[in-house]
């Protein structure tokens, strides 16, 4: 028996993406989420949707990268320094991890445990950051055997978590994204918020005809163009 697919109400989908970015202020995130573009059935109009696809943009400054890269060398199961791929600072941690491994204590969790939060931070590694991730990608990654995190995943999951049902998310750096170099393969996707921007519903609902349209064409022309013949392939 197939189980039946969870279907969004367009307004509620945007609802939830305005709860999200409400938060965005209050959150410490790695980075500054600087605009999200919409892409996929949204811009539709289609009243019932699967969900709401959208890439993430970000910046970083210079202090966020440093502590971002301070972060990411402290929690990493190989050494970032100087190049070299050996064994890293997290398995110095292991008997620090230990009680809460074996009461299957989802890391998620374990970190809202005030020792070991206290003891993350004494060895620079944020406590929410490091929730974003489970026992199982940090300590025992079965693909490729070595972990280290990635800022992509840690702006996701902070800024989406679990409370916003539907929304689908990529993120990548704004200026990256901005030249062509990010992983939305269709090229074709329209501004749902930003900081000079932030009216979602408007952003979303003031496109004019021919705005519509032109979204349309390039929707066919890539499922005619990329999407069928790689398929075919």
């Amino acid at each position: 028996m197939f189980k039946r697919s969870t279907s969004f109400k367009r307004d509620t989908l945007i609802r939830n993406l305005k709860g999200a970015v409400g938060r965005i202020p209050s959150l410490d995130l790695p980075a500054n989420v600087v605009a999200i573009y919409a892409f996929g059935g949204i811009l539709r109009e289609k009243e019932l949707l699967h969900d709401f696809d959208m890439v993430i943009l970000y910046r970083m400054t210079g202090e966020q990268k440093e502590r971002w890269e301070t972060f990411r060398g402290n929690f990493s199961t190989i050494s970032l320094d100087n190049g070299e791929s050996h064994r890293g600072p997290i398995y110095d941690l292991l008997s620090e991890f230990k009680p809460y491994l074996d009461d299957d204590i989802p890391l998620r969790d374990a970190v809202k445990v005030k020792k070991l939060s206290e003891m993350l931070r004494r060895h620079k590694i944020n406590p929410q950051w490091a929730s974003c991730f489970s026992w199982t990608e940090v300590l025992n990654n079965p693909l490729v055997g070595i972990f280290v995190p990635e800022i992509k995943v840690v702006i996701q999951r902070i800024l989406l978590g679990r409370g916003f049902r539907g929304l689908q998310a990529l993120v990548e750096e704004h200026d990256e994204f901005m030249a062509g170099k990010g992983r939305l393969a269709p090229k074709n996707y329209e501004l749902a918020w930003s900081v000079a921007k932030p009216d979602i519903e408007g952003n979303l609902g003031n496109r004019n005809i021919e705005k519509k349209t032109e979204y349309i064409i390039k929707e066919l022309d890539f499922f005619m163009n990329q999407k069928i013949p790689d398929l075919v392939e």
